[in-house]
């Protein structure tokens, strides 16, 4: 019970976790150090499931070349 209160995604979660894998290029540490109240396994698996909804991975080729 406790990880599905946890594991709730509000819009400013997936904002702020969209702009700092696109500012540190996924290290998912740092990410994970602005998103504290979250756990590393949380981010890889939100990353992993809505990479391609989201287009992360164009936006970060996007990124890497300007």
């Amino acid at each position: 019970m406790e990880y599905k209160k946890r594991n709730v995604w509000n819009l400013d979660d997936i904002r702020l976790l969209v702009t700092s894998i696109l500012r540190h290029n996924k290290k998912m540490e740092k990410v994970g150090e602005e998103l504290p109240h979250k756990t590393y396994k949380e981010l890889i698996i939100f990353f992993h499931m809505f990479k391609k909804v989201l287009n992360l991975k164009e936006a970060l080729k996007n990124c890497n070349q300007s």
